[in-house]
């Protein structure tokens, strides 16, 4: 072999071996950059978990600021009078059998009465007041004599701003207390009554309770009271009714049930039936009992039981009502921090 073949094949194989280096140098550098890659690309990925997820924290906390977890309430007298009104005495009537005790009566003026105490309640949340007035508006001005026991005539238009609805109310109970006035004058009642007072039961995670106590009376005997709840969701902003609770098909098996309450509740009392099944249904006014775990149904007077017995209640367990609950409210009852809870 020549000496300038010699030196050829030297400078190739001299020049594989520093290719053979710079590849496996490169190879080494590109894995490095692509592993560097890779952790950069998780780092990413865990960065943009935390911002979405620091997101949603504010999101929540922004909204929590509207649900206030302890509602700080107050009464307020929408509207209270009275007044007593003094009617000449019965003319005395000549009559053999007429015993003294009935003929001093008949001589002595007589005193009726009467009185409108309307207390509403003030919880420093706008649209919360707004509910809690409406409810006082539907109640107090459209049937407050219960010419429309039936429900059937057309509902009042209730005013957007509660500033308006304060005015409307108290106008129109004004008017009211002056047809009554007016009523009790021509006719030589008694006395007439009408009472109205909401109070703050307590607070449970999202849901607030509010019972509300009426009271008429227009001469007789005695008069009728009612107690009913606003079950409000405190998170949407509404009133949990019946009809938010309970599909319709499942009515009629939660009636079912409550018919059963009602035969320990006769048991109990040692009272005859005062309805028959066919007959019976769920009232209108119910109250969330988180407290001991429950749904109680407030049946009206005369619904259930004599007068003498008051309103009746009936409660089902959370277990044998929540078969039967809209699936929204089947977490009713979950192990949720109760705040300001009385109820």
């Amino acid at each position: 072999m020549s000496r300038f073949s010699l030196t050829l094949l030297t400078s190739l194989i001299l020049l594989t071996a520093c290719n053979d280096k710079e590849i496996n140098a490169l190879t080494e550098r590109l894995q490095q950059s692509e592993q560097t890659v890779i952790q950069l690309k998780s780092e990413l990925d865990k960065s943009n978990n935390q911002l979405i997820q620091l997101k949603a924290d504010m999101d929540k906390s922004k909204q929590n600021e509207t649900l206030p977890r302890t509602l700080v309430t107050k009464p307020v007298v929408v509207f209270q009078k009275e007044e007593r009104i003094k009617f000449p005495p019965l003319q005395a009537q000549e009559d053999e059998d007429k015993n003294q005790d009935q003929a001093s009566a008949e001589t002595e003026t007589r005193e009726a009465f009467i009185q409108y105490d309307i207390i509403a309640l003030t919880t420093g949340v706008e649209w919360l007041d707004n509910i809690l007035y409406n409810d006082l508006l539907a109640q107090l001005t459209l049937n407050h004599r219960n010419d429309d026991p039936d429900n059937t005539a057309p509902k009042p238009n209730i005013p957007k701003s509660l500033a308006d609805k304060k005015t409307v109310l108290q106008t129109q109970l004004a008017q009211h207390y002056a047809d009554d006035l007016a009523d009790l004058i021509q006719d030589e009642l008694i006395g007439i009554r009408l009472a109205y007072e909401i109070n703050y039961v307590g607070q449970h995670h999202d849901l607030a309770l509010f019972r509300i106590f009426t009271d008429n009376y227009y001469g007789g005997a005695h008069g009728l009271y009612a107690t009913e709840y606003l079950n409000v969701d405190m998170k949407g902003k509404t009133v949990i009714t019946l009809n938010d609770l309970l599909p319709l098909k499942n009515i009629n098996e939660v009636e079912n049930q409550l018919w059963e309450a009602y035969q320990a509740y006769l048991e109990q009392t040692e009272l005859d039936p005062f309805i028959e099944r066919e007959d019976f249904e769920l009232p209108k006014a119910f109250y969330i009992d988180t407290l001991n775990r429950r749904i109680v149904f407030v049946f009206p007077l005369y619904a259930l039981a004599p007068y003498v017995m008051g309103e009746v209640e009936l409660a089902l367990s959370w277990e044998e009502i929540k078969p039967y609950l809209n699936s929204k409210y089947q977490m009713l009852f979950d192990d949720l921090p109760r705040l300001n809870s009385t109820f």
